[in-house]
């Protein structure tokens, strides 16, 4: 073998090389599109869920108050606390 035909051989190999990192640069920017469509979509659903949490939330405060609740005592198996009864001008 000569200079030239391991040149040659050295020329090809990156050659090859290149053309599938192009391929996986490829692939990489259409995984990045479907996550970035996939991210734009839970954000929609999001805001949309936080709209319909917050009207539910609304009528709910509104029903509380139509009935004239002061005090309320909250039954729950969980030991978390329970903030923002604050909020509905509850104790």
């Amino acid at each position: 073998m000569d200079i030239i035909d391991i040149l040659d051989k050295k020329v090809k190999d990156t050659v090859e090389a290149k053309l599938r990192l192009e391929e996986e640069l490829v692939n990489l920017n259409r995984r990045l599109e479907k996550l970035s469509k996939d991210n734009n979509e839970l954000r929609a659903k999001n805001e949309s869920y936080t709209k319909e949490l917050k009207l539910a939330l609304d009528e709910l405060e509104q029903i509380i108050k139509d009935l004239g609740v002061k005090n309320m005592i909250l039954v729950s198996r969980s030991k978390k606390k329970i903030i923002g009864l604050d909020g509905f001008c509850i104790k």
